[in-house]
């Protein structure tokens, strides 16, 4: 690909179509080369006619308690200086045998520290009770979204004790069960369907309706859009609610609010 975009740079109409831009690494470098003028529009936007699938996104703050608020700040403030010093997280790991012994540890101390944070933004209590207490309240079947296979089992075990039919598909899982999985969706034997980037995307159950993202820590818009599609198949007389559940002043704030913008919230009455 690489090698048609040299050939074709020098033509005087190039364009290009994504379903998301990039946001940071090399794929930014190459877009701002090649693409310099970018043209976007919301997943609203692009639903019309008949196809259009009313949508009501409801953004759901919890709280840590006071030693996980303890132990964020201590942790972000690692990561922060490891941003500055050493780049964005995947960079992180270039330093770990650096020969500057500054840069070796706060690499792998900002390492440490982000895997805390992730432990602490996905596994803290409020969030569990509050995914089962929106599945209690609420109709039909879900699909919860989290970032981690820790995440996803900790939904799992909550939603159990709760009574509520699961089942989860994340790597590792067998083609045979995630096929077990699939059908008790489609035959309502199953409710819940549990998961990260294994049902990011190539996911078909367009009777779902209710979308849970329960763990904010992607960046990457890329992630949410193809989440949010999970939900968005479509189907007859579809509507869809979509839950972004996140600690409230932390980085999951500012990731349920790009959530929100790219579904075009702003646009019309369906969003609240």
């Amino acid at each position: 690909s690489m090698r048609i975009l040299e050939r074709l740079q020098h033509k005087p109409f190039l364009i290009g179509l994504t379903a998301t831009r990039r946001e940071y690494g090399e794929g930014r470098i190459l877009q701002n080369r090649y693409f310099p003028n970018v043209f976007s529009k919301t997943i609203e936007e692009f639903q019309t006619g008949e196809s259009k699938i009313p949508v009501e996104v409801e953004m759901i703050p919890v709280r840590f308690d006071e030693s996980e608020t303890e132990i964020y700040e201590r942790d972000n403030a690692i990561i922060k200086k490891a941003n500055k010093s050493l780049g964005p997280v995947p960079e992180w790991s270039r330093y770990f045998n650096s020969y500057d012994n500054n840069l070796k540890r706060l690499s792998r101390a900002a390492i440490s520290a982000y895997a805390e944070v992730k432990r602490l933004l996905t596994e803290t209590p409020d969030k569990l009770q509050t995914i089962v207490d929106i599945i209690e309240r609420t109709p039909g079947q879900f699909i919860v979204f989290a970032d981690t296979i820790d995440a996803i089992k900790n939904i799992e075990a909550a939603l159990r004790r709760a009574g509520i039919s699961e089942g989860s598909i994340y790597s590792g899982v067998k083609p045979a069960k995630r096929k077990q999985i699939i059908e008790g969706l489609r035959d309502k034997s199953i409710r819940v369907l549990v998961g990260g980037a294994a049902i990011t995307e190539g996911l078909d159950v367009p009777d779902i309706a209710n979308g849970i993202l329960a763990s904010m820590l992607v960046k990457s818009s890329r992630t949410y859009v193809q989440r949010v599609g999970r939900v968005l198949r479509p189907r007859p007389g579809k509507r869809v609610r979509l839950f972004l559940i996140y600690v409230s002043g932390t980085m999951e704030a500012q990731h349920a609010q790009k959530v929100k913008e790219l579904m075009g919230e702003k646009a019309n009455g369906y969003f609240s």
